[in-house]
């Protein structure tokens, strides 16, 4: 009997030899070529993977992307996302669209003029949807995949736009390694995002503002307003881990951040704030808090991850590795690096308006109060 030989497949890349690396380095486009060649089948079988291998083989070669596609997904990749489920959309989108010209382009002309008209379509379409971060980071895929030569043509006056009126497009451009630099290179539309920071910052501001107006906040933004009421008997309980903007609270409460238990705030001086994390005191029924978790909300501010802490002179992971983060602003006297890159160490001369991606984040800091901003691919 002939003895298996065993091979790596290349996810992303990468070598990977077993399923933590397929799971670590999972690409779709990839591995939906090893599907349809049948080299993920093969390389199933060599490496002993039998269970997976029977998964595998119950998804059918003759069935549509999508189908395909989740399938893998459930089967290797833990973290699917609805990105995933977009990218999927676009690489069936892109499959019908190829087929429908192949059978019904008369002329050269043709296929040219449908290539144009599903470009621009496109484009309306992350304009649409600028703040549906997951579907706008597969749309920039597709524009990378597929409408490079066009997108190249019309780079400067696009990202002119995009900068100034769809910061979370910009992000996702800035996250797409291939198409990056043409926002870098470009000193005029590169230093229109030096501020980005602070556009959130002023972009909370008016979320509160508006609140304390007879108007109030848009409709969109109510129904993430979340209301606590009720007596803990003078006991904190958390209601949050996650950052949260404080609306309104009532004479008697306290509030604090878990990080922070030592820091009591009163109900005057914590409307308007920014919390790292939400823990409630409070001895009446009466007696409540509203705000808003801050990754509740659709567009910039939600799409925003940050990280604030002492390490004591320690590296500490923040995320782990197996996705790109692209990082926006560290504060004074603080370092970051890709997950376990040993030797790697960036300061914020190294990353303010830089915007670097790093796979997965280590984060280094004296400081409690200076902040990590990023941004999850």
């Amino acid at each position: 009997m002939a003895k298996k030989i065993k091979f790596n497949l290349i996810l992303d890349g990468k070598d990977v030899r077993d399923l933590d690396g397929l799971r670590k380095n999972f690409n779709l486009d990839d591995l939906l070529s090893y599907f349809q060649s049948e080299l993920l089948h093969r390389w199933l079988d060599v490496r002993g993977f039998h269970k997976e291998l029977n998964m595998v083989r119950t998804l059918s070669k003759d069935s549509d992307l999508l189908t395909i596609g989740k399938g893998l997904i459930e089967i290797f990749h833990n973290e699917s996302s609805e990105d995933d489920l977009y990218h999927l959309l676009f690489l069936q989108e892109r499959r019908e669209t190829l087929q429908r010209i192949l059978q019904n382009a008369e002329s050269h002309q043709d296929i040219i003029d449908e290539y144009h008209k599903r470009y621009e379509l496109l484009k309306s379409e992350i304009f649409k949807n600028s703040n549906n971060f997951e579907y706008v980071k597969g749309a920039v895929r597709e524009v990378e995949k597929s409408f490079l030569p066009l997108f190249r043509l019309e780079a400067k006056e696009f990202l002119g736009v995009v900068v100034k009126e769809y910061i979370l497009v910009a992000m996702a451009i800035l996250l797409n390694r291939n198409l990056r630099d043409f926002i870098l290179k470009n000193r005029d539309i590169s230093s229109k995002l030096s501020g980005v920071i602070s556009l959130r910052d002023d972009m909370i501001k008016e979320i509160y503002n508006q609140f304390k107006s007879l108007k109030g906040v848009d409709n969109s933004i109510k129904a993430k307003i979340k209301n606590y009421r009720g007596d803990t008997s003078q006991q904190w309980i958390r209601l949050e881990d996650e950052d949260v903007l404080v609306l309104q609270s009532n004479a008697g409460t306290k509030l604090r951040e878990p990080i922070e238990s030592e820091n009591e705030i009163s109900h005057v001086y914590a409307k308007g704030t920014v919390l790292r994390g939400l823990e409630f005191q409070s001895f009446k029924e009466s007696h409540f808090v509203k705000y808003i978790s801050l990754k509740d909300i659709d567009g910039f501010i939600g799409a925003v991850s940050q990280f604030r802490g002492e390490t004591d002179g320690y590296w500490k992971d923040i995320e782990m590795e197996g996705r790109d983060y692209l990082i926006l602003k560290i504060g004074d006297g603080c370092y970051i690096r890709s997950l376990g890159n040993h030797g790697e160490e960036l300061s914020t001369s190294d990353v303010n308006n830089k915007f670097p991606i790093l796979r997965g984040i280590d984060y280094k800091s004296n400081s409690k109060t200076e902040t990590i901003y990023y941004i999850k691919g």
